[in-house]
């Protein structure tokens, strides 16, 4: 799922607002369906990288921090649903890419 959760996020970007719509709903599928595994896409995508591409790289990890944010962190009724150890995942994964 998660080189699968890359390419649709990095399709979120895209100027082509089909592919967008496409992706948006695979992204709310995702979450309605695999709630806590859907977590780990998204802290994949926040270590996303691409050295031939690196601006949109950044982009596509920025994107899975904003989505993680808005899908989870934004909810507080979500923080009941995760696990104690997802939670402390999403803290240490956060953590380890602001800290230099």
């Amino acid at each position: 799922m998660d080189y699968q959760m890359d390419s649709v996020v990095e399709i979120l970007l895209s100027p082509d607002n089909q592919r967008r719509t496409e992706a948006e709903q695979f992204i709310q599928e995702i979450t309605n369906s695999n709630f806590v595994e859907a977590v780990d896409g998204f802290l994949h995508v926040m270590n996303h990288s691409n050295p031939n591409v690196p601006n949109i790289a950044i982009q596509v990890a920025s994107m899975g921090a904003l989505l993680l944010k808005k899908k989870y962190l934004d909810i507080k009724d979500n923080m009941t649903r995760l696990p104690q150890a997802k939670l402390e995942l999403i803290v240490q994964t956060t953590t380890n890419l602001m800290t230099p």
